[in-house]
C-alpha cells in the first residue's frame, strides 16, 4: 500500500511538472509571438511602417537572438570574467526584465524618435528572448525526449489559440497580456527548474550550470568531459538545420508578402496562420497519444521526415500563389503552421543528438536556433531588399514566391544529395550497413522490452532513461555525463527505480529485461 502512494505520488508530481512546462512554455511562446509576429500592434507607438519595423526593429531582433544564443552555447569557453556577466544576463528574472524592459524604453521614447525605439526593444527584447529559449531548453533536459515532444506541441497549440483570440484585442490588452505572459512564463520556468533539482546539489539548472569564477561552493558544474564538437553537431543535425532554416526564411518573406499585399488585413494574417499552427500541433498530440504514438513515433517525429511530408504541399501551394492573386493567407498559413511544427522539434532534437553525439546540451541547442534565427534575420533583410529595391520588373508576389521555392528546394536537394544510393555503396558499405542493421534490430528488440516494463510499472521518464541506460550495460557516470545531470541525481532515480521493479541489483534488473522478452511483461 506504502508503495502504491508512493508511486501514485510521484506520478501527480511528474504530471504536475508536465503541465507547468506546457504552460509556462506555451506563455513563454506567446510572449515571443507578441514580440516578432505581433509586434506590429505592440509598436503602433513607434509610428513605423511595415518595411521600417523589419529594418528597424526585426532584423536588430532577430540578429540579437541569434548571437545571444551563440555566446550561450560556448558560454562555458568563455573567460570567467565574461563567463560571469553571461550568467547573471542569464538568469530568468533577469531576462524577463530585459523584456519587459525593452518595451517600456519603446514606450518612452518610441513618439520621438520611432527608429532609436524599435532599434533598442530589438536589443533589449532578444537578449531576453535568447536567454529565456536556453533557460527552458536546458531545463527539458529533466524530461524524457518524447515528454518533451508533447510539452512543446501541447505549448504549440495552446499559445496559437491564444494569439488567434488576441489578434483583435485592442492595444492596451495586448500590452497587459505581453507582461503577463512574461512574468507567468518565467515564474513557472523558475517552479519547473526548482522541482527538478531533486537529488541534485545547488546550482544546477536543467541538468546544466554555467562554470563560472564566483560559483557557489557544492555547486553542480558540467563535466567538461562533453565537448564543442562541431563535426559531430553537424553530422547528426546538418539535415533538421537545413530544413528549419529554409522554412524560417521562407515565412520571413510571405508574411511579409502577405502584410504588404494586404495591409488591412492584418489581424487575419495572424489569426489564419495561429489557426493553422494549432490545428497541425494537435493533430500530431494526438497521434503521440494514440496507440500509434506507442511505437516508431515514441520520441516524436523527425524534422527531416515533417518536412519531406510538408515540402510537395508548400510547393504546390506556391506555384498556386505565383499564378493566382488573393492566395497569400493560405500560403503563409501553411508555411506559419510547418514553421511552427519544425520549430518545436528543434528543442527535443537537439536533446537527443546532445544524448547521442557526446555534446553539451547548450552547444547543440545554441548553435542550432542561433542558426535558424540568422535565417530569420535573412529572411526579414530580403523581404526589405525585394519592397524597397524593385530591380525585378516582374510583379513582386511571384518574385518571393519563387525566391521562397528556390530557398526550399535547395534545402530538399541538400538533404536528399547526402543520402547514398544503394548502388553506390562498396562491398565494405554493405558489410557494414549488415552489421548496423543487425546492432539495431538487437537495439530495437531490447527497446521494446524496456518499454513493456516502463508500461507495467508506470515507471517516471527519468527512471526510464535509467532502465534503458542500465540495460545497455551502461553504468552511473555514463548516464550522469550523458544526460548532463549529477551523479547523485542519477543514484537517486536509480534507487527509486529499482524500489519500483522490487530488486537491489543490476543483475536483478537485466534478468528482469530478458524475461520481459518472453512475455512476462506485455
Amino acid at each position: 500500500m506504502a508503495q502504491r502512494r508512493i508511486r501514485a505520488s510521484e506520478y501527480v508530481s511528474e504530471h504536475r511538472r508536465s503541465f507547468a512546462a506546457s504552460v509556462g512554455f506555451a506563455l513563454f511562446m506567446l510572449c515571443c509571438m507578441l514580440t516578432i509576429w505581433g509586434g506590429l500592434p505592440l509598436l503602433e507607438r513607434t509610428g513605423l511602417t511595415l518595411l521600417s519595423l523589419l529594418a528597424w526593429c526585426s532584423i536588430p531582433l532577430f540578429a540579437t537572438i541569434a548571437a545571444a544564443l551563440f555566446v550561450l552555447a560556448y558560454a562555458r569557453a568563455l573567460p570567467p570574467s565574461v563567463a560571469l556577466v553571461v550568467e547573471v544576463l542569464s538568469r530568468p528574472w533577469v531576462a524577463c526584465a530585459l523584456i519587459i524592459g525593452s518595451y517600456i524604453v519603446l514606450a518612452l521614447v518610441g513618439s520621438l524618435s520611432g527608429e532609436a525605439a524599435a532599434c533598442a526593444f530589438g536589443v533589449l527584447a532578444g537578449g531576453g528572448i535568447a536567454s529565456l529559449l536556453m533557460r527552458w531548453e536546458l531545463a527539458f533536459g529533466a524530461l524524457g525526449v518524447g515528454e518533451v515532444v508533447k510539452v512543446v506541441l501541447a505549448a504549440l497549440v495552446v499559445h496559437s489559440i491564444l494569439f488567434a483570440v488576441l489578434a483583435l484585442a485592442p492595444l492596451l490588452v495586448l500590452e497587459a497580456v505581453f507582461v503577463l505572459s512574461t512574468v507567468g512564463s518565467t515564474a513557472l520556468l523558475c517552479f519547473f527548474e526548482r522541482t527538478g533539482r531533486s537529488g541534485a546539489a545547488a546550482g544546477e539548472v536543467g541538468g546544466c550550470a554555467f562554470r563560472t569564477a564566483g560559483a557557489e561552493e557544492g555547486a553542480v558544474q558540467d563535466s567538461g568531459k562533453a565537448s564543442f564538437r562541431l563535426d559531430a553537431l553537424f553530422k547528426a543535425l546538418r539535415n533538421p538545420i537545413f530544413c528549419v532554416a529554409a522554412t524560417v526564411f521562407a515565412v520571413a518573406i510571405t508574411r511579409t508578402m502577405a502584410l504588404q499585399t494586404v495591409p488591412q488585413m492584418v489581424a487575419a494574417v495572424g489569426i489564419t496562420s495561429s489557426i493553422g499552427a494549432a490545428v497541425t500541433g494537435a493533430v500530431l498530440v494526438l497521434v503521440l497519444v494514440s496507440p500509434l504514438g506507442s511505437g516508431a513515433w515514441v520520441r516524436g517525429p523527425s524534422i527531416t521526415s515533417l518536412y519531406r511530408i510538408m515540402f510537395p504541399v508548400i510547393a504546390t501551394a506556391l506555384l498556386v500563389l505565383s499564378i493566382f492573386n488573393g492566395t497569400e493567407l493560405i500560403v503563409t498559413m501553411l508555411l506559419y503552421a510547418a514553421f511552427s511544427l519544425l520549430f518545436a522539434m528543434i528543442m527535443p532534437s537537439c536533446l537527443e543528438t546532445a544524448q547521442s553525439e557526446g555534446v553539451e546540451v547548450r552547444f547543440a541547442f545554441g548553435v542550432f536556433a542561433g542558426i535558424v534565427y540568422a535565417a530569420f534575420a535573412a529572411g526579414a533583410l530580403a523581404s526589405v531588399v525585394l519592397y524597397h529595391a524593385r530591380v525585378f520588373d516582374a510583379p513582386i508576389p511571384l518574385i518571393a514566391a519563387l525566391l521562397v521555392l528556390y530557398a526550399l528546394s535547395m534545402a530538399y536537394a541538400g538533404m536528399q544529395r547526402r543520402e547514398k544510393p544503394q548502388g553506390e555503396r562498396d562491398a565494405g558499405e554493405a558489410v557494414a550497413d549488415a552489421a548496423g542493421e543487425a546492432v539495431a534490430a538487437s537495439d530495437a528488440s531490447l527497446e521494446k522490452r524496456c518499454e513493456a516494463i516502463v508500461r507495467r510499472f508506470e515507471l517516471s521518464p527519468r527512471e526510464s532513461d535509467v532502465l534503458v541506460a542500465f540495460a545497455h550495460g551502461r553504468n552511473v557516470a555514463y548516464l550522469a555525463e550523458r544526460l548532463c545531470l549529477s551523479e547523485n541525481t542519477i543514484r537517486s532515480h536509480s534507487k527509486s527505480l529499482y524500489t519500483k521493479l522490487g530488486i537491489h541489483s543490476k543483475q536483478e534488473l537485466l534478468d528482469l529485461v530478458e524475461e520481459a522478452g518472453k512475455g512476462d511483461c506485455g
